[in-house]
């Protein structure tokens, strides 16, 4: 009797094993890691502001060594795009008087700003050829890395709006 029931055992183990099997150990496949590609990131529609108010300024608290310049920006300005782009208006204005503005973003996770407009006689004019660029530490641009480190961007997250104008009036 114990060689009849050799293949009811080898039968049986077959059938408890195999679905296990088919299945790929409870549906997940070989190498799965529950990570799911996220969709490629893409940006949202941008629409140039009209000018900044001069009234609304807020100056920020950039001391950068060897630049003429004091940096505005306008807080109503400042939003968080469904992008997770940080845009702003920002104006410069050297120790002459002279003034640039700028309607510009960064992106939090990448290190990188656009410049969607600059300021001509009071309004904005869009910017031809607009291109993410990587945000540089140097230079009369390192405002650019000074938004992004103290005042928009947390660990490549962009700040709420609230945040940013707090940072902004209350600087550390």
């Amino acid at each position: 009797m114990p060689i009849l029931w050799k293949p009811f055992y080898v039968l049986l183990g077959m059938l408890v094993t195999m679905p296990v099997l088919a299945l790929g150990f409870f549906g997940e496949e070989e190498g799965y890691s529950g990570y799911v590609e996220p969709d490629p990131w893409k940006e949202a529609f941008t629409k140039i502001p009209e000018y900044l108010d001069d009234d609304r300024l807020l100056e920020l608290s950039i001391d950068l060594i060897n630049t003429p310049f004091t940096y505005w920006i306008d807080p109503e300005s400042i939003q968080e795009g469904t992008d997770e782009v940080v845009r702003y208006m920002i104006l410069l204005r050297s120790s002459t008087g002279s003034e640039n503005a700028f309607y510009e973003g960064i992106r939090c996770d990448t290190m990188e700003f656009k410049t969607y407009a600059y300021g001509v006689g009071k309004r904005f004019q869009a910017k031809r050829n607009q291109q993410w660029m990587p945000i540089r530490n140097s230079g009369s641009v390192r405002y650019r890395a000074e938004l992004f480190q103290h005042y928009l961007c947390e660990n490549k997250l962009p700040l709420d709006k609230d945040q940013i104008i707090r940072n902004i009036k209350y600087p550390s």
